[in-house]
């Protein structure tokens, strides 16, 4: 890993720092990496949904809760920094981010109808290959077997 970047929200620098530590490399922090709900007073998600198909029905639909928010801009904000971050050849980024943050580069990358589709674990991983010329797959989604 040639750096970390990281949202600057305080669960993903607690996260990116024990990644830092280990990599023996420093944090980047990118407001273009916080989740959809920035900013908002509340949050929806714990007290309204009772099922996923609900859930990424509305997110889908640029709403979560009792809040709204612009389903393109939140994907131009996040592919935007994204892509930015690997644009060097040779150079390998981990990005500590969000489930909204990861729906929104993923859908991108396979050309998704529906921006949200998967609901990311806590410190799952998800990674794509990212060559120079613009090329970009999607290698997994979700890994999870670091935490077993």
């Amino acid at each position: 890993m040639d750096v970390v970047v990281s949202s600057p929200s305080r669960r993903a620098v607690a996260t990116a720092s024990a990644a830092a530590a280990a990599l023996a490399v420093e944090i980047d922090l990118d407001d273009r990496l916080v989740e959809l709900s920035h900013g908002w007073t509340t949050y929806g998600i714990a007290h309204t949904y009772t099922d996923r198909a609900t859930l990424l029905h509305d997110m889908n639909s640029g709403r979560l809760g009792d809040n709204t928010f612009d389903l393109d801009a939140f994907r131009s904000r996040v592919v935007t920094g994204i892509e930015s971050l690997v644009t060097e050849a040779d150079r390998v980024v981990a990005v500590v981010c969000h489930g909204g943050v990861i729906n929104a580069y993923l859908s991108h990358v396979i050309g998704a109808e529906k921006m949200f589709f998967t609901e990311p674990y806590y410190t799952s991983v998800s990674r794509v290959l990212a060559l120079p010329d613009g090329y970009r797959q999607v290698l997994s989604i979700n890994e999870i077997d670091h935490l077993r």
